[in-house]
């Protein structure tokens, strides 16, 4: 049934008891879709063998019709100045960051997908940014901070079973990003449990 033809089972007694018995049935008001989300992508390199699955999401998420506003950016490793409008990471085919921070208000709720295997430097220094020509003065480490302070609300989905997280290639990486944000496996049951962290309040 769509939500505008169920039953008001608690307006309908009262209705019916007010009219002397005679059955007034009462229906719910529609809900609305409120939830706002922006949906962030690691795209290319170590996340390749992992594109099929993250593809299956994305494709979830954007036929569903939860949302009230659905944000989709991609970023290759690490969050920095500029976050993309495509999965290829081109230049100038992006949106600064600060711009998402001014615009798209905490209500937003964030769901961040990628394996959190990277170098470093990536994380931790000024100009770590693996992106030819793509200078960052702040540190990545510094950008994932801003992001979970202006949206509190905001977790991390990891393709690489959570079985390997301390030891594959990036485990280092992978620890202090599960620092910041809560860190989930890719899976159903990972979804559920990060899903069920994300809407509580």
């Amino acid at each position: 049934r769509e939500d505008s033809d169920k039953i008001d089972i608690d307006l309908t007694c009262r209705k019916t008891s007010e009219r002397g018995g005679i059955l007034t049935l009462c229906k719910e008001a529609p809900r609305k879709n409120t939830v706002k989300m922006l949906l962030l992508i690691d795209s290319n390199g170590s996340m390749l063998p992992h594109a099929k699955l993250v593809n299956r999401l994305f494709q979830a998420v954007n036929q569903a019709n939860h949302y009230s506003d659905l944000r989709v950016y991609c970023f290759h490793n690490c969050i920095y100045d500029y976050l993309y409008k495509t999965p290829y990471i081109r230049r100038n085919e992006w949106i600064e960051t600060e711009w998402v921070f001014k615009n798209l208000p905490s209500e937003y709720k964030v769901v961040i997908v990628g394996d959190a295997s990277m170098a470093p430097s990536e994380l931790f220094n000024p100009g770590g940014n693996c992106i030819l020509g793509m200078f960052n003065h702040e540190p990545g480490l510094s950008w994932l901070r801003r992001l979970k302070e202006k949206y509190p609300h905001a977790v991390w989905f990891n393709p690489v079973k959570e079985e390997e997280w301390q030891y594959v290639y990036g485990s280092a990486t992978i620890n202090v990003v599960g620092k910041v944000f809560p860190m989930y496996e890719l899976t159903l049951m990972g979804l559920d449990k990060g899903i069920k962290k994300l809407l509580n309040k």
